[in-house]
């Protein structure tokens, strides 16, 4: 059997990547407004709120791509579960409708909900292309 695949070993650093996103989006999306309280305009980040959100969904889809991407795991095909992409998908499509459109005015509370789902996905694909390579070493052995 072959060794893992590059796309299989990107998929992985993905996924780890994505949840660090999420972490992150959770505390600009919980944290920020407090500190926005205790100190208006700091450092003026306000004026480049929709750039930032624009950046950073752009950043989650091209790890959620990434991540999801299909693969092998020692010459062996590795399914991503439909569920998890179906998690994924909705969870981008909040953080996007957060964005744009007349659901914009709830954008804390959709941009939340959307990266508690990516996250969620990020973690099941994780936890599935752990099991895909220990099964891939088993039949190896």
């Amino acid at each position: 059997m072959g060794s893992i695949s590059h796309k299989t070993e990107t998929g992985a650093a993905a996924d780890g990547w994505a949840m660090a996103l999420s972490g992150l989006c959770l505390v600009h999306c919980l944290a920020l407004p407090a500190i926005a309280i205790a100190a208006p305009a700091a450092l003026g980040v306000d004026r480049l709120h929709w750039e930032f959100h624009v950046v950073f969904l752009s950043v989650a889809f091209g790890l959620t791509l990434a991540a999801f991407w299909p693969g092998k795991i020692h010459g062996l095909d590795v399914r991503r579960p439909r569920r998890a992409m179906a998690l994924a998908g909705a969870g981008l499509a909040l953080m996007f409708s957060a964005l744009v459109g007349p659901l914009h005015d709830h954008e804390r509370v959709l941009t939340t909900i959307g990266v508690l789902f990516l996250a969620g996905a990020h973690a099941v694909n994780w936890r599935l292309r752990a099991k895909a390579h220990r099964k891939a070493h088993a039949l190896a052995a």
